[in-house]
């Protein structure tokens, strides 16, 4: 998997790889709005796609507090 932008319109605050994604976080710079992208492979197993979700869950719960202490 592979993620890329253009550095004059993304500014990329945050970035990591997961099992089965990796997720970028920043800013889209000509609208000044965050943005948070992830690209997905999931597992065809249930137990696979169970422990994506849970790590993906808990990136997310991660992002949020940090994005609401920063407010």
């Amino acid at each position: 998997m592979l993620t890329m932008w253009h550095k004059e319109a993304f500014q990329c605050d945050d970035h990591g790889v997961g099992k089965g994604f990796i997720f970028v976080n920043g800013k889209h710079l000509k609208s000044n709005t965050q943005v948070s992208m992830v690209n997905v492979y999931a597992s065809c197993n249930l137990q696979g796609k169970v422990a994506f979700w849970e790590e993906l869950t808990c990136i997310k719960e991660v992002q949020e507090n940090i994005t609401s202490n920063v407010r």
